[in-house]
């Protein structure tokens, strides 16, 4: 009956239809950075809802300078009303300019920018599954969370996790979202640059050939 009435019904897990003026507003917003259609528009998400969470300051900063200089990539930063403190000190630890939206934009704001991206790398967070669900390729930088029930389930996205022998852990500690009870989350410092960046510059060299 269903596809009598032309409907796909091979399209899998939820998508988010965004509306023309959702996309008028992104665009105009681009525009006004000189961001064109043609330019590599890579985002970034360095927050997440518990602090054990996130990967380091200065690595999400490091990768940044990287792609800039590497393939001209144009950064922006996504993040919430509480995460601009967290974007404003990355992007002064960096040398190559990039733009801050964390804090600046509505929910369908935001959604409207990451669609506009080429690629989304991100934390374990709300903003990897709304990536995922606008079919966004995602690299997305696992720790302590349970990645087998919450990864984001795209064709294009991509996990990096190091596996240190507690992970993932017990997320339903109080102390736990606060910090490591080792002291230092572990598994999110295994994670290295250089493994971020190989898999960025496959994941590159994929959409460039596709």
């Amino acid at each position: 009956m269903i596809r009598t009435l032309g409907i796909n019904t091979d399209v899998k897990g939820p998508f988010i239809f965004l509306s023309g003026r959702d996309r008028l507003l992104a665009n105009k917003y681009l525009k006004d950075i000189n961001v064109h259609e043609n330019e590599l528009l890579i985002g970034i998400h360095p927050g997440a809802p518990f602090i054990p969470r996130r990967w380091p300051m200065e690595r999400f900063a490091k990768v940044a300078d990287e792609l800039d200089q590497k393939f001209g990539a144009k950064i922006i930063f996504f993040g919430g009303s509480d995460e601009v403190y967290l974007v404003d000190n990355i992007i002064g630890l960096m040398e190559k300019p990039a733009f801050n939206l964390a804090g600046k934009t509505t929910i369908r704001q935001t959604m409207a920018m990451i669609e506009r991206c080429n690629l989304f790398i991100c934390n374990d967070s709300s903003l990897m599954h709304i990536a995922a669900m606008l079919n966004i390729p995602i690299i997305a930088l696992f720790g302590p969370g349970k990645y087998p029930q919450f990864a984001p389930y795209n064709e294009n996205s991509v996990i990096i996790r190091e596996d240190v022998g507690c992970n993932p852990c017990n997320e339903g500690s109080a102390v736990w979202r606060k910090m490591c009870k080792r002291g230092k989350t572990f598994c999110m410092e295994a994670i290295t640059i250089q493994k971020v960046l190989k898999i960025v510059e496959e994941l590159i060299n994929k959409i460039s050939n596709g």
